[in-house]
């Protein structure tokens, strides 16, 4: 049977992750965001809000969201980046995937835990893009 960790000892531990991980002592994490999606202003980060005892699932998503806002605090420049932005929208989704793909790439390679964390969050994304893609080009109703 799969142990069951309460909410709380699960935000502790994303809390202290994600200022260990960002090298940000003052960091802040907040489990308030009431969409599925993590954002990050400035060094805090706000995270889907839990159920008490939130699924695997649920649990690697968030991991993996936080891993990646703690990397990006960590190895991502926003100057520098800026910087180098680019007028059309699709030159500068791809320039922002790349700086993505870079400081994930960090971050990973040095720790196999995040590499994990990650690897879920990528699966999730291209499954998410895959079944858009499918609705689309095939006019199909897919409830991903």
């Amino acid at each position: 049977m799969a142990r069951q960790v309460s909410s709380n000892k699960f935000e502790n531990g994303i809390s202290a992750a994600f200022r260990a991980l960002s090298k940000d002592k003052n960091a802040t994490v907040t489990f308030d965001n009431l969409s599925n999606k993590a954002t990050l202003n400035k060094n805090i980060i706000s995270l889907p809000k839990l159920k008490q005892t939130p699924s695997r699932s649920k649990k690697m998503n968030i991991r993996g969201e936080a891993d990646s806002k703690a990397l990006c605090l960590n190895y991502h420049d926003k100057n520098i980046h800026n910087n180098f932005a680019y007028a059309e929208e699709i030159k500068q989704q791809i320039f922002n995937d790349a700086g993505r793909t870079r400081y994930e790439s960090i971050g990973s390679n040095n720790m196999l835990g995040i590499k994990k964390n990650i690897s879920t969050l990528l699966l999730k994304i291209n499954f998410n893009k895959l079944c858009f893609l499918l609705s689309f080009c095939l006019n199909l109703e897919i409830s991903c």
